[in-house]
């Protein structure tokens, strides 16, 4: 099994507090590859931003 884990701010988040199409674009096909994801952040849940409907992280969200 492969995890691949991203931090948020200034890392997958761009200056708006989004994640670019191309980043969107990416992840999707490494976990449609088989390949797991997940976000690592400091953020209490409540103030990380939601997920966009275009993304598909899969668990654990540590």
């Amino acid at each position: 099994m492969v995890l691949f884990i991203s931090d948020l701010d200034g890392t997958l988040l761009n200056n708006d507090s989004a994640i670019e199409t191309r980043a969107v674009e990416k992840l999707n096909g490494l976990i449609g590859q088989g390949i797991h994801f997940t976000i690592a952040t400091p953020m209490k849940p409540a103030l990380s931003p939601p997920p966009t409907s275009n993304e598909k992280p899969t668990p654990p969200l540590a």
